[in-house]
């Protein structure tokens, strides 16, 4: 398949990962894992269980390599958080820590 460049999520750094991304790839600049639910294009902070693939385990730690196998890399080229998505995780975070007014 193309080449696939990748975006890590800890650093920015963009890493050319060739297609298959393997449990134990770390970022050469961050030294983070590059198979992880952050770098995953189905990651979505505004979504049920934070993932976009319905058929997915819940993860806990999205921040470390895992088993899920529906693991797609995020393309550096075309960024995959949806705009409305965002505007949803920034209205829930809001909700969730504004006090309120009295």
């Amino acid at each position: 398949g193309k080449a696939v460049v990748m975006v890590c999520y800890f650093c920015g750094q963009k890493l050319d990962m060739g297609g298959v991304v393997g449990r134990h790839e770390i970022c050469p600049q961050c030294h983070r894992d590059v198979r992880c639910c952050l770098n995953c294009a189905f990651h979505d902070p505004g979504v049920h269980n934070q993932c976009r693939e319905p058929q997915s385990e819940e993860i806990r730690e999205r921040d470390q390599s895992n088993f899920c196998e529906f693991f797609a890399v995020n393309d550096a080229e075309s960024p995959t958080i949806p705009e409305d998505s965002v505007q949803k995780a920034r209205n829930e975070l809001d909700r969730l820590f504004k006090k309120p007014k009295r």
